[in-house]
């Protein structure tokens, strides 16, 4: 059907009355052929369409923006830039702030200035997953060289909630993802690093019930000091488990005796099986590679996993995302 055609004019007029009649404040618009598309351009009606009904302050997203062929995968990352554009927008107004507030005149860019504070509030897809790219980066300048020379090298960066892992081609680079990458099960085809990651960090919450004993998804975070058992809270974290087992040396130990060391096998037991299928997922061969361990969730890590030829954590590895970020 024509881009031009009433049908379209009215489909679009009645979708815009229905979402003004909803409340609904962010929109993404997916035309089927919208990436060859020149000569209608039906998202682009679509969209001053909606606008026009909508007013100025709703937020559209037109998949043609986002992502390329694949009607599908660029479907889901048109809905994926929608759903997080409120919180881009409130982020990147607090950046400006902040450097208003230090006197810094400059302007707020991405990617090495390649997109504008702007552009980058309308497409806060072209972000996704910076904070583990970050993480990659950081600990190339951060690792020995030698490290990546000859087979490159898999990263291993455990925060608080989660655990990423890319693999480092030897020239220093993340390995580029495939053409399409599911993200919690979401097939997408938007730009990004071979990554993959589970809900285990050093905030992940255990729960101990009899014979069955989870670890995560859900984590205290950056309330790790306050919410914690080990420092008088109420959450028991793996962090806890570390403490507990006399491996680590932070909070009150005498606040976890009541743990078990059946418990605290079980615990480790898991967060091992979970952080090597995680790796063995990312290799290209049965060889076994050199891990480099970076975040300050790392402490979990065990000493030695299977598939793993030798664990290695670089100076300052903690602050491995952060020296990153300040490269980018």
């Amino acid at each position: 059907m024509c881009a031009r055609s009433p049908a379209i004019f009215r489909a679009a007029k009645k979708a815009a009355d229905d979402n003004k009649a909803a409340g609904i404040t962010n929109v993404a618009v997916i035309g089927v052929y919208a990436t060859i598309d020149t000569v209608y351009r039906q998202e682009d009606t679509v969209r001053d369409i909606l606008q026009s009904a909508l007013g100025p302050t709703v937020n559209i997203t037109i998949s043609r923006d986002v992502a390329g062929l694949g009607f599908i995968e660029r479907e889901n990352a048109s809905v994926l830039n929608a759903t997080i554009l409120p919180l881009a927008q409130l982020t990147i107004r607090q950046f400006q702030k902040s450097l208003t507030s230090l006197g810094i005149s400059d302007s707020l860019w991405q990617s090495d200035q390649l997109i504008n504070s702007d552009d980058t509030a309308k497409l806060p897809i072209s972000m996704f997953l910076s904070g583990p790219t970050n993480s990659v980066t950081g600990t190339v300048f951060l690792a020995d060289r030698k490290s990546l020379a000859s087979h490159g090298a898999l990263v291993l960066d455990i925060g608080g909630t989660t655990s990423d892992v890319c693999c480092v081609e030897p020239a220093g680079l993340p390995r580029p993802a495939a053409a399409f990458a599911y993200h919690a099960g979401i097939r997408t085809n938007f730009t990004i690093p071979d990554l993959q990651s589970i809900g285990i960090g050093g905030g992940s919450i255990i729960r101990l019930g009899g014979d069955s004993v989870t670890v995560g998804p859900d984590s205290v975070g950056k309330d790790i000091a306050v919410k914690e058992r080990s420092f008088g809270g109420n959450f028991l974290t793996t962090t806890d488990i570390m403490v507990a087992a006399g491996q680590e040396n932070i909070g009150n130990r005498v606040l976890l005796s009541d743990i078990s060391i059946a418990d605290i096998e079980s615990v480790q037991m898991q967060i091992k099986s979970h952080l090597e299928q995680v790796i063995d997922g990312m290799k290209l061969s049965e060889q076994d590679v050199t891990l480099i361990l970076v975040g300050d969730g790392s402490i979990i890590c065990p000493l030695a996993l299977n598939g793993i030829s030798d664990i290695k954590r670089p100076p300052y590895s903690q602050v491995a995302n952060a020296v990153g970020a300040a490269m980018a």
